[in-house]
């Protein structure tokens, strides 16, 4: 029950944080483009798809294995969305800086992990 209390929270402030100071007091427009879309380099849609392989393999690990804490049983989930944020938010960052959207795709995966680091903390405390 503590975690998803400890979730909302990190969604409310990530809400706060993009919408409201990033979107309208900075200015900052939401920029996203599907995995497929033509408008994006290569070697960042292959290093999605990389990613994606990769979450596959340690989702089915981790299921397949036996039991293990939570913490384990989402890291892959909770790691594909921190590197798919943090490679779009770089593709962003190469190729259009001047629009600072990727600051919206680095919050995202830095509210992730910070997340991932207090229900990972949670579990031994």
């Amino acid at each position: 029950m503590i975690n998803i209390f400890i979730l909302a929270i990190f969604l409310i402030v990530n809400l706060l944080i993009s919408k409201i100071y990033f979107k309208k007091n900075l200015n900052i427009p939401i920029k996203s483009k599907g995995i497929l879309s033509k408008e994006r380099k290569r070697g960042f849609q292959l290093a999605e798809a990389g990613i994606f392989v990769i979450f596959l393999y340690l989702h089915f690990f981790v299921l397949v294995e036996g039991y293990f804490p939570l913490f384990v049983r989402i890291a892959p989930i909770i790691g594909f969305f921190v590197l798919l944020n943090f490679n779009r938010g770089l593709e962003l960052w190469m190729t259009d800086r001047d629009s600072k959207a990727y600051y919206h795709n680095w919050l995202a995966a830095t509210i992730m992990s910070i997340f991932f680091a207090v229900l990972a903390a949670g579990q031994y405390l």
